[in-house]
């Protein structure tokens, strides 16, 4: 019997995802001898098979659009695909540049120290669990013979002829963009009276009208409660019958590795419980990222993972302080930003200033016909409680909207500030110029 190669480390990372990935770099330019296991694709949900997929085929869809041609649109999936074959590499040689030490395979934990991949035993002062989540089932319709999940469907050749979509919020909008884009006809099915439950109707209304002059169905107060015997999707007040793929949105499940009894951790059904310090029951044994439920959100994954490796080296305490939030909704067009929304300030009676200006009265934004509009919030004279924008690219304009949030910017110092001139985000001091009081 072959014997057991036995490697002691500092630190040991399950998974290669945002979390993962992040922790082992920043734990590996501290100095710590790192170990990174993955035991799939490298870059896990959040880069390899999931987030930064749908992104660049959406990317590359509105590249073609503004270049003229649309004949290329029926081979953006292979195209991304391709491109989507450079991202292990680079991972990989972003991770060794610092020093971490990779594998590649199924494992278990044999101990709260000791970790088996191969025939190799992984030892380590600290471990951190970045192992995610993966899709999950929705109860009566997994087992629906076309049934597919985020996986399959960045991972498809060609657009399908027709897509039903279970699930209106972020990610079903965002396929429906773009398969509606390639031509395919979506059916989307969702369980609200609305889409984009948590946004604002003036930023959810332009993705609708898009998404209608694409031919997309929606089917609303529509919830899924099984299939039948023909493959039909039964819901609570009809029977619907998908002449394609059937994508499942919205349902993650927690991808816990192997052993964790071994090592003692204690895990609840959706989640591994950490304190702030991102510690399990397990003194040295972290979670970080989807697997600890705090937060499903590839930035807070980043945000945590990036922190691990000052904190073990030199015990600089974790933030974990979301302040302003900020998030996006990555369709066609976009929508982005940080804080509190009007439906928020209106449901907790809080009095709110809002001030809003288009893209297109902007001195940039005339040349470039750029759709869209940027709104502020503000709860007193000089409070910022939210800084929104609807748009074609307003992700990379909206970038800074949280650390401004942050920071307790007031309104009275972002009206002062020098901005480069002339570009869209003008559009931001423009808005604060327009404040009117509900």
């Amino acid at each position: 019997m072959k014997s057991s190669e036995s490697v002691q480390y500092d630190v040991l990372v399950l998974g290669s995802g945002p979390a993962g990935f992040y922790s082992a770099l920043s734990c590996g330019r501290n100095g710590l001898k790192t170990a990174l296991v993955e035991r799939d694709i490298q870059g896990g949900t959040g880069l390899a098979t999931g987030c930064l997929p749908v992104k660049m085929i959406l990317d590359r869809i509105k590249l073609l659009r503004e270049t003229g041609v649309p004949e290329r649109l029926p081979q953006v999936l292979n195209d991304s695909r391709e491109r989507m074959n450079h991202l292990g590499p680079l991972m990989n040689r972003r991770l060794m540049s610092a020093g971490v030490d990779l594998y590649t395979g199924e494992g278990f934990f044999l101990s709260a120290d000791s970790f088996k991949v191969d025939d190799t035993i992984l030892s380590a002062r600290s471990i951190i669990l970045a192992t995610g989540t993966e899709p999950g089932s929705l109860p009566g319709v997994s087992d629906h013979p076309n049934c597919i999940s985020h996986k399959e469907a960045v991972s498809l050749s060609r657009p399908p002829g027709s897509l039903t979509i279970v699930g209106g919020d972020v990610e079903g909008i965002e396929f429906a963009s773009l398969f509606s884009e390639l031509g395919t006809s979506v059916t989307v099915l969702e369980q609200q009276s609305e889409i984009l439950t948590g946004y604002d109707r003036d930023l959810v209304q332009p993705i609708a009208d898009r998404l209608k002059d694409n031919g997309v169905s929606f089917k609303m107060d529509t919830r899924v409660t099984g299939s039948g015997e023909k493959g039909e999707l039964l819901t609570d007040s009809q029977s619907i019958n998908p002449s394609g793929p059937v994508l499942i949105t919205g349902i993650r499940r927690p991808s816990f590795p192997e052993g964790l009894a071994a090592a003692g951790v204690e895990c609840l059904k959706d989640r591994i419980p950490v304190n702030g310090s991102l510690r399990t029951n397990v003194p040295h044994i972290f979670a970080v990222g989807d697997i600890n439920g705090l937060l499903g959100m590839g930035s807070a994954a980043v945000q945590q993972g990036m922190q691990m490796g000052d904190f073990l080296k030199d015990n600089i305490p974790i933030t974990l302080d979301q302040g302003g939030l900020p998030r996006a909704v990555f369709s066609l067009p976009e929508i982005a930003g940080a804080g509190q929304q009007e439906k928020d300030l209106i449901a907790a009676g809080i009095p709110y200033g809002s001030g809003q200006f288009p893209f297109n009265h902007t001195w940039r934004g005339m040349g470039k016909w750029e759709t869209g509009f940027v709104k502020v919030l503000v709860t007193d004279k000089d409070r910022l409680a939210g800084l929104w924008m609807s748009g074609q690219t307003v992700s990379e304009t909206a970038g800074f909207c949280g650390p401004v949030l942050d920071a307790g910017i007031g309104l009275s110092s972002l009206r002062k500030s020098l901005m480069i001139h002339p570009v869209l985000g003008e559009a931001v001091l423009e808005a604060c110029n327009q404040i009117h009081w509900e």
